[in-house]
């Protein structure tokens, strides 16, 4: 904002707020002309208003408005949403923070964000503006209109068992639209347009009575967008799972369940009474890192407005503008630990920070919010965990609030890592045989030692093959599952070594690839395995027909991206975080249900990050155990 516009203080005491008054123009391209008026969230009756969720952008693309008789400068964004919301015939109230708050207090703006989730949640209703429209906008929005009422036709019919098989056959009488290949590539490309990755919109629309998605002249309820994006997403899995070309899921539906516009309305439902959280749930302090503010505090400012003013340590992070950026992270960090009782926030920071651009005064504690962290993409190892009131007698911090202490057990040291098994190791191809350590890698996985009885291509096999959140670690326990999931693993080992050519033409191993099934499988079941076992291992490998072969690739680099397979001083296979190194402490600190690799540092620890160590089985905390733990200083 330009200095031109002149702002009288604001209550306090009584929640007052500015109001941007938006006089009527019949002609779209007249000159806007506004006023601003004070009023409080606390009077009867309350002010009747809309607020406006939109993004800033670049903030030298300018544009200037009559605001209060004086020319004043707003972003570009902002002027070409008020001109669409401006009415023809009748006057239109509405917030929107460049305008409503003066940016140049800082105690103003401290306050009035804290009274963000109070203000959206007063609201009439919240206006999402997602910018101009363009022909693929306009197409998306087509097929979203189209699905929406098929969806709640479906869903209020079979309330308790939506088939998918049933949407998909009904939906292509109803809404052939919807299957339309353009119109599936636009619903996927509107929903990577900036605003999804707006780090506000969590609270702007969590806490929003009703939700208006608007692009350009284009308004759609978003509760139709939801129930739009259910049913095409619905209609995907039922196709992946059938026969014929449409078997897989289209490149347009994987983009979209990834988008952040997936993930954003599948958390959100507008509510008539939305109502703010005595904590924050932790799957939203885990997703700040990968969404965009301006001022890198709003990613953690941006989240308060879900808390309540009156909850518990709420003082540690009201947002204050006069903090630094390290200041504001660590503060937040603290309250997250004590709040969640979890070290959840421990984990986020070993995900964090391997970040090129980690700030360097930050604890390792801390997870560095401020930038885009690929390292976050991945899988996490397990489900965040659950809250344990013991935490709070092992964990305490520092005077001045910067060392976390917390009391635990070391139980194993990282003797190797294997920087080159990023990827499941048969996918890299020969040149990659001339890097220190990927031969060795690869040797140790398909030649290794034998732990308890288990060859190493076998532990490797449930380490990145298996996963734990969907219970397969339980299935495998059935003889019958372990060697159709082992049969479907080797074949794909097969596979891959045979087609990427892993193996130089003409080189002996190259002219046995005929023998490779049975060579792989007696490298899996050891020598020592009873020979009808080989046997029916090998028929799989060769002639069966395994379900879903096809997906097994993409999970298990999906299960495996942003980690580092090790091996523990005792000999067990483990992922851990990029940043792992030989001699690392693995570390239990109770009650996390996974260890840390913390490295001693000047007599001190940092954290590495969370790991997970194939039949690493952690003891349950009770009170008489505290007394032999030992306390970690991590910095």
């Amino acid at each position: 904002m330009t200095p031109t516009l002149h702002y009288a203080s604001l209550d306090k005491g009584s929640q007052e707020i500015r109001l941007l008054r938006i006089l009527p123009s019949a002609d779209f391209e007249a000159p806007i002309i506004c006023s601003t008026i004070v009023a409080s969230l606390r009077s009867e009756p309350p002010p009747v208003y809309h607020a406006l969720s939109y993004v800033w952008g670049d903030p030298k693309l300018r544009l200037n408005l009559q605001i209060d008789d004086s020319d004043v400068s707003v972003g570009q964004n902002l002027a070409v949403a008020l001109r669409h919301i401006r009415s023809k015939d009748m006057e239109v109230m509405l917030w929107a923070d460049a305008i409503c708050i003066n940016q140049d207090d800082l105690d103003e703006r401290s306050h009035q964000v804290s009274m963000m989730g109070l203000i959206y949640s007063k609201a009439k209703g919240v206006i999402a503006w997602l910018g101009e429209s363009n022909k693929e906008s306009d197409l998306a929005l087509d097929s979203a209109e189209y699905w929406a009422p098929f969806m709640r036709h479906i869903t209020d019919s079979m309330p308790d068992q939506v088939i998918n098989g049933i949407i998909v056959e009904e939906a292509k009488k109803e809404v052939p639209l919807a299957f339309d290949p353009s119109a599936r590539q636009a619903l996927g490309n509107f929903s990577t347009r900036p605003y999804w990755t707006r780090v506000w919109i969590v609270q702007e629309l969590l806490l929003a009575r009703q939700v208006d998605v608007r692009c350009g002249e284009r308004v759609l309820n978003i509760d139709q967008l939801r129930d739009a994006i259910a049913g095409r997403t619905a209609s995907d899995a039922a196709q992946a799972a059938g026969d014929g070309p449409n078997h897989l899921q289209s490149q347009a539906s994987l983009e979209l369940q990834a988008s952040p516009m997936f993930n954003m309305l599948m958390r959100t439902r507008s509510s008539p009474e939305p109502a703010h959280l005595e904590k924050l749930p932790q799957e939203a302090v885990a997703d700040i890192s990968n969404l965009d503010a301006t001022d890198a505090r709003d990613k953690v400012f941006a989240l308060l407005g879900l808390v309540s003013s009156e909850a518990p340590r709420y003082d540690l992070i009201r947002p204050d503008y006069t903090k630094s950026l390290e200041q504001v992270y660590q503060d937040f960090a603290r309250y997250s630990i004590t709040m969640d009782r979890t070290l959840e926030v421990l984990r986020i920071a070993g995900r964090t920070f391997h970040s090129a651009n980690t700030l360097e005064s930050l604890p390792t504690w801390v997870p560095n919010w401020k930038d885009h962290n690929h390292a976050n993409t991945g899988l996490p190892l397990q489900d965040p965990p659950s809250a344990n009131d013991i935490l709070l007698d092992l964990v305490d911090f520092s005077t001045d609030g910067r060392v976390l202490l917390a009391r635990g057990f070391e139980i194993e040291r990282v003797d190797k890592v294997y920087p080159y098994g990023l990827f499941p190791f048969w996918t890299l191809k020969s040149e990659y045989g001339g890097k220190s350590d990927y031969p060795s890698f690869a040797n140790d996985i398909l030649k290794g030692r034998v732990v308890n009885g288990e060859t190493s291509l076998c532990a490797y096999f449930r380490l990145v093959g298996i996963d734990r959140r969907n219970g397969e670690d339980q299935e495998i326990k059935v003889r019958d599952n372990f060697f159709r999931l082992a049969a479907r693993f080797l074949r794909v080992l097969f596979e891959e070594m045979r087609n990427q050519g892993v193996f130089p033409a003409g080189s002996l191993a190259a002219q046995q690839m005929d023998i490779l099934p049975f060579t792989l499988t007696l490298m899996f079941l050891g020598v020592e395995a009873p020979l009808e076992d080989r046997e029916r291992l090998v028929d799989l490998i060769l002639n069966e027909d395994l379900d879903q072969e096809r997906f097994f690739m993409p999970a298990i680099h999906l299960r495996t991206q942003n980690y580092l397979p090790f091996r523990t001083a005792s000999g067990k296979l483990g992922l851990g975080p990029m940043t792992l190194e030989d001699g690392d402490e693995l570390c239990h600190l109770a009650p996390h249900p996974l260890p840390f690799a913390l490295r001693p540092t000047d007599g001190h620890h940092v954290n590495v990050g969370e790991c997970f160590v194939l039949d690493l089985d952690l003891p349950e905390v009770e009170a008489e155990l505290i007394l032999y733990m030992r306390q970690f200083e991590i910095h």
